[in-house]
C-alpha cells in the first residue's frame, strides 16, 4: 500500500501533499541526501578495510633470475650431493604471508581513526537529513503563509468589487463624485496586481519545494504543522566537532608511533625450477626495524598533528559559542514574533472598529472615500499579517529544532 501511495504521489496527481508526506518523499528522493548516505556507506567499508589490513596479507610471487655463474636450486646443506642441479636460469613460484606484530600500536590507532571517521560521516548524513527537513518546513510554511495572504487579498478584492459596483450605481444617480469612482478603481487595480504577484510567488515556492523534495511537480499545500522536538542530548553539530577533536588526538598518537620499532612475521613457501627439475623452498622469519634517522620527518609529522589538535580544540570552542548564539538569537526572535502576534491580534479588533466607523462616515458623506479604503486595506492586511507571523514562528521553531537536532 505504501509503495502504491508513493508512486501515486510521484506521478503528480492532483492530491495535496501534507508537510509530513513532503518530508517523507524528500528523504526517499533527495539526490544530495542519497550522496551523503553513500559516503557514510563508503566509510563503513573503509573502517572494515583498515581492520582487515591488520591481519597482514598473502601474496603470490614469481620470479625469473639470470646469473653470471650457475646457482643451486636451493641452499646447500650437508651432506652435499655432487649431482645437485645448478643453473644460470632459475624460475621460482611461491606464496608469502607477512603481518606486522608491532608498529607502535599504529594498527589499533588507525582502526580507531577509521571508526571515528565513520561516526563523523554518519553525523554528516544525519545533519544533511535534518537540514533537508528544515528547508522543506521553511518552504512549506512560506507556501501556507502566501496561501493565507492570497485568501485575504481575494477577500479584499471582493469587498472592493462590491464597493465599486455600489459607487458606480450611486455615481449614475448623481449621489457620488467621479473622483470616488476613480479611487475605488485604482485600489482595485492595485489589489489585483498584488494577487498576481502572490500567485506567482506561490508558484515559485512550489517549484523550489518540488526540486527540494525530488519530484516533478508540487500541487498544493495542506495545513499540517510539526512542532518543536525537545532534546536532552548534545546537538549533532557539537558531536561532529568533538569527533574531529578525537581524531586529531589520535593523529598525535599515530605520529608518535613512528618513534617505535617495527616487528613483523613473514613466511614463504614456494618452488624453484631449472633444467626440468624443481626444489621445494620454505622459510619463516621475524623481522625488526628501527628508524634511527629520517631527516626530521617524524618530528615534523608530530608537530603537524599537535597543531591540528589545537586547531580542532579552537574549532570545537567556536562551534559551541556560535551554536549558543544562534540558539539564543532564534529563541529571542521567537519571543519577539509571539509578542508581535499578540499585538496584531489585539490591534485587529481596533482596525475592525475603525473600518466600520470609516464606512459609516463615508456613507454619511462626512469623510472622504480614501479614509475608508485605507481603513479597509489596513484591516485586511492585518489579518494576513497575523497568519504570516504565525508561520514565521513555525519556521523559527523548525530552525531551532535543526540547531538542536541530536540524531535520536
Amino acid at each position: 500500500m505504501k509503495i502504491i501511495l508513493t508512486l501515486f504521489l510521484l506521478l503528480n496527481f492532483s492530491a495535496a501533499l501534507t508537510l509530513k508526506e513532503s518530508i517523507n518523499l524528500a528523504l526517499k528522493n533527495s539526490p544530495l541526501l542519497e550522496s551523503k548516505r553513500l559516503l557514510a556507506k563508503a566509510k563503513s567499508h573503509q573502517k572494515r578495510a583498515v581492520y582487515l589490513k591488520s591481519f597482514g596479507k598473502i601474496s603470490i610471487e614469481g620470479s625469473y633470475s639470470r646469473y653470471n655463474i650457475p646457482h643451486t636450486l636451493k641452499p646447500l646443506t650437508p651432506p652435499i650431493d655432487p649431482n645437485i642441479t645448478i643453473s644460470k636460469d632459475i624460475y621460482s613460484l611461491g606464496a608469502t604471508y607477512k603481518v606486522y606484530l608491532f608498529r607502535g600500536f599504529l594498527d589499533l590507532i588507525t582502526i580507531d581513526i577509521a571508526k571515528l571517521s565513520k561516526k563523523e560521516e554518519d553525523i554528516s548524513y544525519t545533519l544533511s537529513k535534518e537540514e533537508l527537513i528544515y528547508n522543506i518546513k521553511a518552504l512549506y510554511f512560506k507556501g501556507l503563509s502566501l496561501k493565507k495572504e492570497l485568501y485575504y487579498l481575494n477577500s479584499y478584492k471582493k469587498a472592493l468589487e462590491a464597493l465599486n459596483k455600489k459607487i458606480n450605481n450611486e455615481f449614475k444617480l448623481g449621489k457620488k463624485a467621479y473622483i470616488d469612482v476613480l479611487k475605488i478603481k485604482s485600489s482595485l487595480l492595485e489589489a489585483k496586481s498584488k494577487i498576481v504577484y502572490v500567485q506567482n510567488f506561490i508558484k515559485s515556492v512550489k517549484n523550489e519545494l518540488a526540486l527540494t523534495i525530488g519530484i516533478k511537480k508540487f500541487n498544493e499545500f495542506k495545513e499540517d504543522i510539526e512542532y518543536l522536538k525537545k532534546s536532552k542530548y548534545p546537538p549533532l553539530i557539537i558531536k561532529k566537532a568533538n569527533i574531529n577533536l578525537k581524531k586529531a588526538q589520535k593523529e598525535i598518537k599515530k605520529a608518535k608511533a613512528l618513534y617505535y620499532p617495527k616487528i613483523a612475521f613473514q613466511s614463504y613457501y614456494g618452488k624453484n625450477f631449472a633444467n626440468s627439475e624443481e626444489e621445494e623452498i620454505w622459510q619463516s622469519s621475524f623481522l625488526i626495524s628501527y628508524n634511527i634517522f629520517d631527516f626530521g620527518y617524524k618530528s615534523e609529522q608530530l608537530q603537524k598533528s599537535k597543531i591540528l589538535k589545537l586547531s580542532a580544540e579552537k574549532k570545537l570552542l567556536d562551534t559551541k559559542n556560535r551554536l549558543k548564539i544562534k540558539i539564543d538569537e532564534t529563541k529571542l526572535q521567537i519571543e519577539s514574533l509571539k509578542e508581535k502576534l499578540k499585538s496584531l491580534k489585539a490591534n485587529l479588533k481596533y482596525l475592525k472598529k475603525i473600518k466600520e466607523a470609516e464606512k459609516i462616515k463615508y456613507e454619511n458623506q462626512s469623510s472622504d472615500i480614501s479614509d475608508y479604503l485605507s481603513a479597509l486595506a489596513k484591516y485586511e492586511h492585518a489579518k494576513s499579517d497575523i497568519e504570516k507571523t504565525k508561520y514565521d514562528i513555525y519556521t523559527k521553531l523548525a530552525y531551532l529544532n535543526y540547531l538542536k537536532a541530536d540524531g535520536r
